[in-house]
Protein backbone atom coordinates (compact mmCIF):
# COMPACT_ATOMS: atom_id res chain seq x y z
CA UNK A 1 0.00 0.00 0.00
CA UNK A 2 3.03 2.38 0.63
CA UNK A 3 3.24 4.89 3.12
CA UNK A 4 0.04 7.13 4.32
CA UNK A 5 0.24 10.80 3.00
CA UNK A 6 0.92 13.75 4.93
CA UNK A 7 2.70 16.89 4.83
CA UNK A 8 5.66 17.94 7.34
CA UNK A 9 6.08 21.82 8.05
CA UNK A 10 9.33 22.71 10.36
CA UNK A 11 9.28 26.37 11.93
CA UNK A 12 12.30 26.75 14.18
CA UNK A 13 11.81 23.95 16.49
CA UNK A 14 8.23 23.36 16.46
CA UNK A 15 7.18 20.75 14.15
CA UNK A 16 3.88 20.08 12.44
CA UNK A 17 2.40 16.97 11.17
CA UNK A 18 -1.06 17.44 8.77
CA UNK A 19 -1.79 13.41 7.94
CA UNK A 20 -4.86 12.84 5.38
CA UNK A 21 -6.45 10.03 6.71
CA UNK A 22 -7.91 6.66 4.58
CA UNK A 23 -11.50 7.98 3.67
CA UNK A 24 -12.93 4.76 3.69
CA UNK A 25 -12.15 4.48 7.65
CA UNK A 26 -12.99 8.24 8.62
CA UNK A 27 -15.16 8.30 11.34
CA UNK A 28 -14.07 4.93 13.25
CA UNK A 29 -12.06 3.85 16.34
CA UNK A 30 -10.05 1.70 13.90
CA UNK A 31 -9.34 4.58 11.49
CA UNK A 32 -8.38 7.07 13.98
CA UNK A 33 -5.84 3.87 15.24
CA UNK A 34 -4.62 3.94 11.37
CA UNK A 35 -4.36 7.34 11.32
CA UNK A 36 -2.21 7.81 14.52
CA UNK A 37 -0.05 4.71 13.66
CA UNK A 38 0.83 5.94 10.20
CA UNK A 39 1.81 9.20 11.49
CA UNK A 40 3.93 7.45 14.12
CA UNK A 41 5.61 5.06 10.99
CA UNK A 42 6.27 7.74 8.36
CA UNK A 43 7.17 10.87 10.09
CA UNK A 44 10.72 11.42 10.62
CA UNK A 45 10.76 13.46 13.80
CA UNK A 46 8.10 12.84 17.04
CA UNK A 47 5.87 16.31 16.22
CA UNK A 48 4.87 18.37 18.74
CA UNK A 49 1.42 19.00 17.39
CA UNK A 50 -0.15 16.29 15.54
CA UNK A 51 -2.94 17.28 13.63
CA UNK A 52 -5.67 14.56 12.19
CA UNK A 53 -8.69 14.99 10.57
CA UNK A 54 -11.27 12.70 10.94
CA UNK A 55 -15.65 12.82 11.66
CA UNK A 56 -16.91 13.58 15.24
CA UNK A 57 -17.01 10.32 17.30
CA UNK A 58 -15.75 9.31 20.76
CA UNK A 59 -12.92 7.06 21.00
CA UNK A 60 -11.12 6.29 24.16
CA UNK A 61 -7.54 6.56 24.79
CA UNK A 62 -6.97 3.07 25.97
CA UNK A 63 -8.18 1.87 22.36
CA UNK A 64 -5.43 3.64 20.70
CA UNK A 65 -2.60 2.72 23.20
CA UNK A 66 -3.44 -0.99 23.06
CA UNK A 67 -3.72 -0.77 19.22
CA UNK A 68 0.23 0.99 18.90
CA UNK A 69 1.50 -1.68 21.35
CA UNK A 70 -0.09 -4.27 19.84
CA UNK A 71 1.70 -2.79 16.17
CA UNK A 72 4.93 -2.48 18.00
CA UNK A 73 4.67 0.98 17.93
CA UNK A 74 4.81 3.38 20.90
CA UNK A 75 4.29 7.35 21.12
CA UNK A 76 6.36 8.96 23.65
CA UNK A 77 5.15 10.05 27.21
CA UNK A 78 4.67 13.79 26.03
CA UNK A 79 3.24 13.35 22.60
CA UNK A 80 0.64 11.02 24.33
CA UNK A 81 -0.09 13.33 26.96
CA UNK A 82 -1.25 15.69 24.36
CA UNK A 83 -2.83 13.01 22.28
CA UNK A 84 -4.84 12.26 25.88
CA UNK A 85 -5.73 16.04 26.34
CA UNK A 86 -6.90 16.15 22.70
CA UNK A 87 -9.35 13.70 22.71
CA UNK A 88 -10.57 15.44 26.58
CA UNK A 89 -11.49 18.60 25.47
CA UNK A 90 -12.46 17.02 21.77
CA UNK A 91 -15.38 14.83 23.14
CA UNK A 92 -16.27 16.75 26.09
CA UNK A 93 -16.37 19.88 25.11
CA UNK A 94 -20.07 20.66 23.71
CA UNK A 95 -19.28 24.20 22.16
CA UNK A 96 -17.10 21.93 19.77
CA UNK A 97 -19.64 19.85 19.56
CA UNK A 98 -22.42 22.03 18.27
CA UNK A 99 -20.27 23.90 16.11
CA UNK A 100 -20.34 20.39 13.82
CA UNK A 101 -15.87 20.77 13.73
CA UNK A 102 -14.86 17.47 12.19
CA UNK A 103 -10.72 18.40 13.10
CA UNK A 104 -9.12 16.75 16.16
CA UNK A 105 -5.85 18.19 17.24
CA UNK A 106 -3.43 17.64 20.00
CA UNK A 107 -3.83 20.60 21.45
CA UNK A 108 -7.39 20.86 20.85
CA UNK A 109 -7.24 23.81 19.22
CA UNK A 110 -10.60 25.00 16.75
CA UNK A 111 -10.15 27.56 14.11
CA UNK A 112 -10.56 31.43 16.18
CA UNK A 113 -14.13 32.97 15.60
CA UNK A 114 -15.05 36.49 14.46
CA UNK A 115 -15.27 37.30 18.60
CA UNK A 116 -11.14 35.67 19.41
CA UNK A 117 -10.21 37.93 16.22
CA UNK A 118 -11.10 41.34 17.40
CA UNK A 119 -9.96 40.32 20.78
CA UNK A 120 -6.23 39.62 19.39
CA UNK A 121 -6.48 41.77 16.49
CA UNK A 122 -3.52 44.35 17.38
CA UNK A 123 -1.45 41.53 18.19
CA UNK A 124 -2.71 39.75 15.03
CA UNK A 125 -1.19 42.79 13.32
CA UNK A 126 2.12 41.87 13.97
CA UNK A 127 4.16 41.18 11.22
CA UNK A 128 5.92 38.30 13.79
CA UNK A 129 2.92 37.04 15.07
CA UNK A 130 -0.11 37.31 12.35
CA UNK A 131 -2.94 34.64 12.13
CA UNK A 132 -0.25 31.82 12.80
CA UNK A 133 1.49 32.88 15.68
CA UNK A 134 -1.94 33.89 17.66
CA UNK A 135 -3.30 30.13 16.38
CA UNK A 136 -0.30 29.07 18.35
CA UNK A 137 -0.57 30.47 21.52
CA UNK A 138 -4.40 29.41 21.23
CA UNK A 139 -2.73 25.70 21.21
CA UNK A 140 -0.42 26.29 23.96
CA UNK A 141 0.05 25.13 27.05
CA UNK A 142 2.11 27.22 29.98
CA UNK A 143 3.19 26.14 33.17
CA UNK A 144 3.77 29.07 35.72
CA UNK A 145 5.49 28.26 39.34
CA UNK A 146 4.79 30.79 41.76
CA UNK A 147 2.14 33.28 41.83
CA UNK A 148 3.70 36.06 43.28
CA UNK A 149 5.54 39.70 42.00
CA UNK A 150 6.82 37.72 39.33
CA UNK A 151 3.91 35.10 38.36
CA UNK A 152 1.46 38.09 38.33
CA UNK A 153 1.84 39.75 35.44
CA UNK A 154 3.75 37.46 33.62
CA UNK A 155 0.72 35.27 34.45
CA UNK A 156 -1.89 38.25 33.62
CA UNK A 157 -0.62 39.15 29.94
CA UNK A 158 -0.32 35.34 28.90
CA UNK A 159 -4.09 35.29 29.74
CA UNK A 160 -4.60 38.55 28.00
CA UNK A 161 -2.23 37.16 24.63
CA UNK A 162 -4.57 34.71 24.36
CA UNK A 163 -2.70 31.58 25.47
CA UNK A 164 -5.01 28.41 25.50
CA UNK A 165 -4.04 26.48 29.18
CA UNK A 166 -2.09 28.05 31.75
CA UNK A 167 -1.39 26.33 34.98
CA UNK A 168 -0.73 27.25 38.09
CA UNK A 169 1.28 26.03 40.85
CA UNK A 170 1.53 27.50 44.06
CA UNK A 171 1.08 26.17 47.79
CA UNK A 172 1.01 29.74 49.64
CA UNK A 173 -2.36 31.90 50.69
CA UNK A 174 -2.60 35.74 49.68
CA UNK A 175 -0.73 37.72 52.80
CA UNK A 176 -1.25 41.74 53.26
CA UNK A 177 2.38 42.18 52.73
CA UNK A 178 1.85 40.63 49.34
CA UNK A 179 -0.79 43.46 47.94
CA UNK A 180 1.96 46.07 47.63
CA UNK A 181 3.21 43.98 44.47
CA UNK A 182 1.23 41.32 43.73
CA UNK A 183 -1.17 42.73 41.28
CA UNK A 184 -3.00 39.38 40.51
CA UNK A 185 -4.22 39.45 44.37
CA UNK A 186 -6.79 42.14 45.99
CA UNK A 187 -7.43 42.89 49.53
CA UNK A 188 -10.67 40.85 49.72
CA UNK A 189 -8.93 37.56 48.77
CA UNK A 190 -6.74 37.86 51.61
CA UNK A 191 -6.36 33.93 53.24
CA UNK A 192 -7.14 32.63 50.22
CA UNK A 193 -5.14 30.04 47.78
CA UNK A 194 -2.55 32.20 45.64
CA UNK A 195 -3.94 29.88 42.79
CA UNK A 196 -7.80 30.24 43.22
CA UNK A 197 -7.24 33.84 43.65
CA UNK A 198 -5.09 33.94 40.30
CA UNK A 199 -7.23 32.33 38.56
CA UNK A 200 -9.95 34.64 39.50
CA UNK A 201 -8.20 37.53 38.29
CA UNK A 202 -7.25 35.38 34.95
CA UNK A 203 -11.12 34.30 34.10
CA UNK A 204 -12.19 38.03 34.86
CA UNK A 205 -9.09 39.05 31.93
CA UNK A 206 -9.86 36.56 29.76
CA UNK A 207 -12.86 34.03 30.17
CA UNK A 208 -11.56 31.48 27.05
CA UNK A 209 -8.31 31.04 29.13
CA UNK A 210 -7.87 27.72 30.42
CA UNK A 211 -6.82 27.58 34.08
CA UNK A 212 -5.83 24.54 36.06
CA UNK A 213 -4.03 25.16 39.20
CA UNK A 214 -2.00 22.78 41.51
CA UNK A 215 -2.18 24.16 45.30
CA UNK A 216 0.78 21.87 47.14
CA UNK A 217 4.55 21.46 47.65
CA UNK A 218 5.66 19.34 44.42
CA UNK A 219 8.07 16.30 45.14
CA UNK A 220 10.85 16.14 41.86
CA UNK A 221 8.35 13.02 40.09
CA UNK A 222 5.43 15.65 40.03
CA UNK A 223 7.14 18.74 38.96
CA UNK A 224 8.55 16.74 36.24
CA UNK A 225 4.86 15.30 34.88
CA UNK A 226 3.53 19.10 35.06
CA UNK A 227 6.65 20.32 33.19
CA UNK A 228 6.50 17.47 30.47
CA UNK A 229 3.07 18.83 29.46
CA UNK A 230 3.95 22.08 29.10
CA UNK A 231 5.08 23.69 25.69
CA UNK A 232 6.96 26.47 28.18
CA UNK A 233 7.65 26.95 31.76
CA UNK A 234 7.80 29.99 33.89
CA UNK A 235 9.66 29.93 37.25
CA UNK A 236 8.51 32.82 39.25
CA UNK A 237 9.68 31.59 42.40
CA UNK A 238 12.25 32.95 45.05
CA UNK A 239 14.16 30.39 45.84
CA UNK A 240 17.29 28.07 44.37
CA UNK A 241 16.20 24.81 45.74
CA UNK A 242 12.81 25.21 43.34
CA UNK A 243 14.53 26.68 41.18
CA UNK A 244 16.86 23.98 40.43
CA UNK A 245 14.02 21.63 40.33
CA UNK A 246 12.43 23.55 37.63
CA UNK A 247 15.36 23.93 36.06
CA UNK A 248 16.45 20.19 36.23
CA UNK A 249 12.87 19.16 34.85
CA UNK A 250 13.01 21.30 32.37
CA UNK A 251 16.60 19.95 30.79
CA UNK A 252 15.03 16.58 31.68
CA UNK A 253 12.23 16.83 28.44
CA UNK A 254 13.98 19.40 26.53
CA UNK A 255 10.95 22.50 27.64
CA UNK A 256 11.74 25.76 27.22
CA UNK A 257 12.59 28.00 30.87
CA UNK A 258 12.10 31.28 31.24
CA UNK A 259 13.43 31.99 34.04
CA UNK A 260 13.52 35.58 36.02
CA UNK A 261 13.95 37.14 39.52
CA UNK A 262 14.11 40.23 41.28
CA UNK A 263 15.20 42.22 44.68
CA UNK A 264 15.52 45.61 45.89
CA UNK A 265 15.88 47.21 42.55
CA UNK A 266 17.51 44.95 40.85
CA UNK A 267 16.40 42.11 38.19
CA UNK A 268 17.10 39.55 36.02
CA UNK A 269 15.84 37.50 33.02
CA UNK A 270 16.73 34.75 30.67
CA UNK A 271 15.58 31.84 28.78
CA UNK A 272 17.02 28.46 28.88
CA UNK A 273 15.94 26.15 25.79
CA UNK A 274 16.62 22.95 26.70
CA UNK A 275 18.65 21.89 23.52
CA UNK A 276 21.48 20.41 23.47
CA UNK A 277 25.14 22.14 23.94
CA UNK A 278 23.07 25.49 25.51
CA UNK A 279 23.41 26.34 29.09
CA UNK A 280 20.54 26.13 31.72
CA UNK A 281 20.16 27.52 35.16
CA UNK A 282 22.09 25.20 36.82
CA UNK A 283 25.07 26.58 34.58
CA UNK A 284 25.14 30.15 36.46
CA UNK A 285 25.15 29.18 40.15
CA UNK A 286 26.22 26.18 41.76
CA UNK A 287 24.32 23.62 43.97
CA UNK A 288 23.90 25.51 47.01
CA UNK A 289 23.79 28.55 44.79
CA UNK A 290 24.92 30.86 47.93
CA UNK A 291 22.40 32.52 50.51
CA UNK A 292 18.85 32.93 49.09
CA UNK A 293 17.86 35.96 49.00
CA UNK A 294 14.05 36.94 49.74
CA UNK A 295 11.87 40.28 49.17
CA UNK A 296 10.54 39.76 53.05
CA UNK A 297 14.62 40.00 54.18
CA UNK A 298 15.78 42.82 51.61
CA UNK A 299 12.78 45.03 50.19
CA UNK A 300 11.71 45.16 46.52
CA UNK A 301 10.30 47.84 44.37
CA UNK A 302 6.87 47.37 43.84
CA UNK A 303 7.24 48.23 39.82
CA UNK A 304 10.35 46.29 39.74
CA UNK A 305 8.47 43.02 39.25
CA UNK A 306 6.02 43.98 36.92
CA UNK A 307 8.81 45.18 34.50
CA UNK A 308 10.59 42.02 34.68
CA UNK A 309 7.26 39.76 34.74
CA UNK A 310 6.57 41.55 31.59
CA UNK A 311 9.38 40.84 30.25
CA UNK A 312 9.12 37.07 31.27
CA UNK A 313 5.31 36.81 29.36
CA UNK A 314 7.24 38.49 26.02
CA UNK A 315 9.96 36.25 25.94
CA UNK A 316 7.30 33.38 26.53
CA UNK A 317 5.18 34.39 23.43
CA UNK A 318 7.98 35.07 21.66
CA UNK A 319 9.26 30.98 22.44
CA UNK A 320 5.89 30.02 21.73
CA UNK A 321 5.25 32.02 18.42
CA UNK A 322 8.51 31.42 17.11
CA UNK A 323 8.87 35.25 16.95
CA UNK A 324 12.06 37.06 17.42
CA UNK A 325 15.29 36.12 19.12
CA UNK A 326 14.38 35.20 22.69
CA UNK A 327 16.84 35.30 25.49
CA UNK A 328 18.83 32.18 24.77
CA UNK A 329 22.12 32.47 25.72
CA UNK A 330 21.64 35.46 27.29
CA UNK A 331 21.06 37.16 30.94
CA UNK A 332 19.56 40.26 30.89
CA UNK A 333 19.90 42.38 34.28
CA UNK A 334 18.29 45.52 35.34
CA UNK A 335 19.37 48.19 37.77
CA UNK A 336 16.30 50.03 38.27
CA UNK A 337 17.90 53.03 40.62
CA UNK A 338 20.40 53.76 37.46
CA UNK A 339 17.51 52.93 34.91
CA UNK A 340 20.19 50.81 32.99
CA UNK A 341 20.45 47.32 31.28
CA UNK A 342 23.17 45.14 30.67
CA UNK A 343 23.01 41.95 28.40
CA UNK A 344 25.64 39.41 29.25
CA UNK A 345 26.37 36.49 27.26
CA UNK A 346 26.10 33.13 28.82
CA UNK A 347 27.86 29.58 27.75
CA UNK A 348 27.16 25.73 29.01
CA UNK A 349 29.73 24.98 31.31
CA UNK A 350 31.28 21.67 30.07
CA UNK A 351 31.36 19.85 34.21
CA UNK A 352 27.38 20.91 34.97
CA UNK A 353 25.34 17.97 36.38
CA UNK A 354 22.34 18.49 34.51
CA UNK A 355 23.34 20.00 31.04
CA UNK A 356 27.12 19.33 30.87
CA UNK A 357 28.69 16.24 28.79
CA UNK A 358 29.08 14.47 32.16
CA UNK A 359 25.43 14.53 33.07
Amino acid sequence: MGDPPHDLVKHRDIHFVHYHPDPNQAGTAAGLLADVAGIVKTAPISPTLLQIEYELMQVSLEQIETGLTAMGLHLDNRLLYRLKRALYYYTEDTERANLGCNQLTILGAIPMNDEQLLRYSRQIMLPSIGIEGQQRLLESRVLIVGLGGLGSPSAMYLAAAGVGTLHLVDFDQVDLTNLQRQIIHNTERINQLKVASAKQTLQAINPEVRIETTAEKLDQDQLSELVMQADVVLDGTDNFATRFAINKACQQHQIPLVSAAAIRMEGQVSVFSGKPNSPCYHCLYPDEGGMDESCSANGVLAPLVGIIGSIQATEAIKVLTGAGNPLEGRLLLLDALQMEWRSIKLKQDPGCPVCGKSS
